[in-house]
Parts: C-alpha cells; sequence; structure tokens
C-alpha cells in the first residue's frame, strides 16, 4: 500500500488538538564491486509515519514503519498527548501557526528509473576498469548508487508540504603502494540524475582516484601545527560540516562536551 495516496488529512481532526504527520518512503539502489568481483547488487525500498498530538501544551507522538498501521499510530499520539497534558499545569494553551502549501522536486533529465540495474552494475564495472591501471594498485572499491526519498508533511490546520529528492552518487576508492599504502578517493553525483555522465565517464572517475592515491605515495609527510591551509571546494563542506557543525549541537554545548 501506498501510504501517501492510501492516507486521509481528516484522520487527523481530534477535538482541542493540534496534530501533525511525516510521511517518507525511499527508494534506494545500489551495485558495488571490489577488487574485479560484483559483492553487492540491491534495491530496497523503506517508508515509515512519525505523528505529533499537542493538548494544551504537553506533546505525544508515535511513529511505525508499518504502512497497514499509520491510524493506529495517529490515535496512539492522540492518547499519550492527552495522558500527558493531565499532568500539565497549563489551563489553556492555543497554536496558530500560519497554513503552508508546497511541491518541492529538484529537476533532472535521467532519473534512477531510466537507468536498468545492469546498466548500474556496468557503471560500477567501468569504475573498476579505470581504477586498475598501475601495478600499484592493491584494492579498489568501485559503487554506482541512486536514491530517491519522498516526503509528505500535514497537519491538523490545512498544511501540506511534498518533498522529493533525487540522488545519484558514483564512487572509486583505490588503495595503492608497496611497503606504505594510500587511498585515493573521488566521487561525483549528488542531487542529480544519471545526465552528470555526461560531465565524466565512470572509468575516468576510477582512474582519477587511482592517480591520486599514486601520487599520495610521493607526497611529503606534514608537521604538526597551526597551518595555513587552501582547502578544495569538494571537501571544504564537509569539514565546516564535522568541525564546526557538530561542534554547535545543543546537547552537545549542553553537556559541556564541546
Amino acid at each position: 500500500m501506498d501510504i501517501f495516496e492510501s492516507f486521509n488529512p481528516d484522520n487527523l481532526k481530534f477535538p482541542n488538538c493540534f496534530v501533525d504527520i511525516r510521511l517518507q518512503k525511499r527508494i534506494n539502489n545500489i551495485a558495488n564491486v571490489e577488487n574485479g568481483k560484483l559483492e553487492e547488487v540491491s534495491s530496497n525500498g523503506q517508508a515509515g509515519v512519525g505523528v505529533r498530538a499537542l493538548v494544551n501544551g504537553a506533546w505525544g507522538f508515535s511513529s511505525t514503519n508499518n504502512t497497514e498501521d499509520v491510524q493506529r499510530c495517529i490515535d496512539s499520539a492522540y492518547r499519550i498527548a492527552v495522558a500527558t497534558s493531565r499532568a500539565s499545569k497549563r489551563d489553556s494553551f492555543e497554536i496558530d501557526p500560519p497554513i503552508l502549501k508546497g511541491r518541492s522536486e529538484n529537476k533532472i533529465k535521467i532519473g534512477p528509473d531510466d537507468v536498468s540495474l545492469e546498466e548500474k552494475i556496468e557503471y560500477a564495472y567501468e569504475i573498476e576498469k579505470g581504477a586498475k591501471i598501475n601495478d600499484l594498485v592493491k584494492n579498489t572499491v568501485s559503487t554506482c548508487s541512486d536514491s530517491i526519498n519522498e516526503q509528505l508533511y500535514i497537519n491538523s490546520i490545512g498544511s501540506e508540504i511534498y518533498q522529493k529528492t533525487t540522488r545519484v552518487y558514483l564512487k572509486s576508492v583505490v588503495t595503492s603502494g608497496t611497503d606504505s599504502l594510500q587511498m585515493g578517493y573521488e566521487v561525483m553525483g549528488g542531487t542529480r540524475g544519471y545526465e552528470v555522465l555526461k560531465e565524466k565517464t565512470p572509468s575516468d572517475l576510477g582512474k582519477e582516484a587511482c592517480e591520486k592515491s599514486i601520487r599520495l605515495l610521493s607526497a611529503k609527510k606534514v608537521s604538526g601545527g597551526e597551518k595555513t591551509v587552501v582547502l578544495d571546494p569538494k571537501i571544504l563542506g564537509v569539514f565546516v560540516h564535522e568541525a564546526l557543525g557538530h561542534a554547535c549541537e545543543a546537547d552537545i554545548v549542553l553537556q559541556g562536551d564541546s
């Protein structure tokens, strides 16, 4: 059963209660080749629901990944909110958020459904072929994956927001060396479709990862200490996210761990 098509917004109507629901479904495909062997091929789907209910300032929450159990999940969130509200010291509580409606979908030209699983496996093998251009290569991992993620938000006052995000992701990891080993890592893709392959072939992706691992074998070691650096745009976002983003998470700050 498709949880988006089967859900009825009227099921969120309870007296003196604000309710919102988040429905999500996701499809993932992956083809993974390691050292010339096809190690993983999978295509799977997931779906889930999260419901919040607000009664007299008290929240109730319930979730499920059973698409046949959505109404029970809604009722459960409401009952939890009612039970919690009995301990609330508020005489009354009102919520008046704006009513919002919207739809967002990233534009793609060649979607995951337009490319067969056999073609995705072949892309992984092409990455692998490009990665094995040097006798110093010791290990290779080549991946072609994609996902379609759909989310729907609805609340009891009439808001309804739909979002669909498609991602395509190709990766090459190459380890090279003799006495010492170095790893080259290259990716391409993002919130795009398979038209990304018009910019660079899978074989070229593997070749770039291989060449990087070979170059690193002769790279000089960096001494410790404070340095002025120039960061590649490909890694800058990840660096800021890991070094600053996680450090600013409220729970970590409140615990005194940041």
